[in-house]
């Protein structure tokens, strides 16, 4: 009966651990959203006159929005995950918070690539 709860604890750390990473991840990804954000407000003050870029710069702030809002929704859900052992030794893995998590990241990377085909539009020619 030892060895039972011994290994309940260690898979319950393990999970913990998990946890914590993709927390860990979730935080680095609204910091990088909110970097992205003051770089748009910054060439958007400074640069853009174009109404098809300021589109694009409309698109990857609203993206990089979506994405700081799921990323912490995916924290919240992640701190539950953790506080219910219940929750865990019932259904296992928590995955709406993978699921918000790749929302997130899915986000992220297309604000990136607004933002990117937006500067590059902008660039001018000699």
């Amino acid at each position: 009966m030892y060895e039972e709860s011994t290994e309940y604890t260690v898979a319950h750390k393990a999970f913990e651990e998990g946890v914590k990473l993709n927390f860990e991840a979730s935080k680095h990804l609204t910091t990088l959203n909110t970097g992205a954000i003051l770089i748009i407000l910054t060439l958007f003050e400074r640069m853009f006159n174009d109404k098809s870029s300021a589109q694009e710069m409309i698109a990857a702030l609203i993206l990089f929005l979506v994405s700081i809002v799921v990323s912490v929704l995916t924290m919240i859900a992640l701190g539950s995950a953790v506080r219910d052992v219940e929750f865990q030794k019932k259904y296992g893995r928590n995955y709406a918070a993978l699921i918000m998590n790749i929302i997130a990241v899915m986000c992220f990377v297309s604000g990136i690539v607004c933002l990117a085909f937006s500067v590059i539009s902008n660039v001018p020619t000699k």
